[in-house]
């Protein structure tokens, strides 16, 4: 039977009980963070699946550290051991992750290890652990460090508690790799806990070897679903925060970008983060946006952000009405939990992360809406979520879609792109980017890019010319509006880039032939040969002479000759001319 809240607060930890109401001003236990903890503390694995922005980052941060409280050890300074492991599918996460863990951390003496990679990673890994340890990792960078650190084996056996949050991302095949090194790494006699907003199968299945005693949790809003047979699939029903209203919005093709625009002006006092399938459409979408929603805050985000990408996020997060503009790099854990709106420009690449996307709104209790924008062709897919992953709609209508106002739209578009080659390269890409997603994504069976309009959606996004690409060549494209403008002659306004174009260009204009070994004339050849037989002549007269010379001398020596023949026979030799070849 699951403990109440008064019961969970009594089994707390003083350190632990101060850090949740005192420092994080919390006044109530979250559903998924009750039964989650309960069910650690009686020595359950969970395998947990909560609507997202239920509380599942501190759902198991709780129970983790109050299991650990006896574990501290009085030598921990002069030695490192790995208490608790916490796996997390992006950079972004380990820092989020982290930066909850280590003010309780401290309260309790243990450390935490951040292990990321890229930018992120140490010369010196073994700097990161420091006596009693919680490490908060993505799967990739721990698996390396375990092939290049031999201490990090032995400091992993003391491990109590796994963690794998967001474990249904980890279906993917890199993940699966590093998981299962990292597994076979790991001690069998531990407590593991799998988070996820929706069913994560593929991971439990992974995991399922090391779980002991594991119980399945399903939280829907203040519903608890418990089943102690952790093989049993369960339905995903309500994986969307109750809070969440979720909307549809129908648009021709060629009027996307104009509904995107209408949609932010209509909610500029609103904080609203809108979805993209690719980094290109991200950043295009940045360089244009602005030019339309004058004095409106927009920032962007996505994975070549690498370094930056935190300042990004907690710009969002600190300000009252902003757009930032995302990949699905934003879809996962991420906390940022006043978000009015969300967004989904693009349909994602799996519709399971459709529920991640929306998710980030409507979180902490909060009311949040969400929306998807659809082009005709793809109206059927608003059932498919329905029917498949149980989420229901509203239809929202879009004010002022013309086809008169998207031809304005694109005209500007086509100026602005026509202004800095950056930016009409940037286009393509994005287009290009998009396209090749859309071939791609696992909802096939309702959205065909055969049946896209290819030339709507190419006129929405400013073109002026489609580019040449595998996946439409049977399209036929010919009703598509090209411009007069030579794309050649658009310059880039960064005077470095355009210096450097101009070059490429003159190169490419005037080839410089490569240098060719110079033949031997045949002639020349035979002349050669000539040289080279009279040489051998004259080598083998010059040989014959000294024999003869030789011959004569040894004559003298017997008395067979006198000085005065000798001298005679050698210069009637020297007299004789050289047989050679007449010209």
């Amino acid at each position: 039977m699951q403990s109440t809240q008064k019961e969970i607060v009594k089994s707390l930890s003083e350190e632990v009980r101060e850090f949740f109401f005192n420092e994080l001003s919390l006044k109530n236990f979250t559903p998924v963070q009750l039964c989650t903890t309960h069910y650690f503390l009686h020595n359950y694995d969970c395998i947990v699946q909560a609507p997202t922005g239920s509380g599942k980052t501190l759902a198991y941060i709780i129970p983790t550290i109050q299991l650990l409280k006896k574990c501290r050890t009085k030598d921990a300074k002069n030695s490192t051991r790995i208490f608790a492991l916490i796996l997390v599918p992006s950079r972004d996460l380990v820092t989020q992750v982290a930066s909850v863990l280590e003010p309780l951390c401290k309260k309790m003496e243990f450390s935490v290890a951040r292990l990321v990679g890229g930018g992120g990673a140490k010369a010196n890994p073994e700097t990161l652990f420091e006596g009693d340890c919680v490490v908060v990792a993505t799967p990739g960078r721990l698996s390396s460090l375990l092939e290049k650190m031999g201490n990090l084996k032995n400091w992993l056996k003391s491990l109590e508690v796994l963690i794998i949050d967001e474990a249904d991302r980890f279906s993917d095949v890199e993940f699966r790799k590093s998981i299962s090194e990292i597994l076979s790494s790991l001690p069998k006699q531990r407590r593991t806990g799998l988070f996820s907003a929706t069913q994560a199968k593929d991971m439990e299945e992974l995991v399922k070897f090391g779980l002991r005693n594991p119980i399945r949790l399903n939280v829907t809003g203040q519903e608890t679903t418990i089943n102690p047979d952790s093989d049993q699939t369960m339905s995903t029903s309500n994986v969307a925060p109750e809070e969440l209203t979720n909307h549809h919005t129908f648009i021709p093709a060629d009027q996307k970008l104009l509904a995107l625009i209408n949609f932010l002006k209509e909610r500029k006092n609103s904080k609203i983060l809108v979805f993209f399938w690719s980094s290109a459409c991200v950043e295009y979408l940045a360089k244009i946006l602005p030019q339309f929603l004058k004095g409106q805050e927009i920032v962007a985000l996505h994975g070549k952000k690498k370094f930056t990408r935190s300042k990004i996020i907690e710009k969002f997060r600190k300000s009252q009405n902003c757009v930032m503009l995302s990949t699905d790099l934003m879809g996962r854990g991420i906390d940022v939990v006043d978000i009015d709106w969300v967004v989904q420009f693009d349909i994602p690449k799996h519709s399971s992360w459709f529920v991640h996307r929306s998710g980030r709104s409507g979180r902490a209790g909060r009311l949040g809406q969400a929306v998807v924008f659809l082009t005709h062709e793809e109206s059927a897919y608003a059932k498919f979520l329905e029917t498949h992953e149980k989420i229901s709609f509203n239809e929202l209508k879009i004010k002022g879609l013309t086809e008169e106002a998207a031809k304005k739209i694109r005209a500007k578009v086509i100026e602005i792109a026509s202004s800095d080659r950056e930016i009409l390269e940037l286009g393509t890409r994005a287009f290009v980017s998009f396209i090749q997603a859309y071939s791609k994504h696992d909802s096939q069976i309702v959205c065909k890019l055969k049946d896209l309009d290819i030339i709507g959606l190419a006129h929405s996004y400013g073109l002026l010319r489609i580019p040449i690409m595998l996946e439409l060549k049977s399209f036929k494209l010919g009703t598509f509006k090209r411009t007069d403008i030579e794309t050649s002659k658009i310059s880039f306004k960064d005077p470095k880039r355009e210096l450097e174009r101009q070059k490429n260009l003159t190169e490419r204009q005037n080839p410089v032939p490569a240098e060719k070994k110079p033949q031997k004339a045949k002639s020349e050849k035979i002349e050669k040969e000539k040289i080279s037989k009279k040489r051998k002549r004259k080598q083998k007269s010059e040989w014959e002479e000294l024999q003869e010379a030789d011959r004569l001398l040894k004559k003298f020596k017997k008395g067979k000759l006198s000085k005065e023949e000798v001298n005679k026979l050698m210069d009637k030799e020297d007299s004789e001319p050289e047989n050679n070849d007449s010209d």
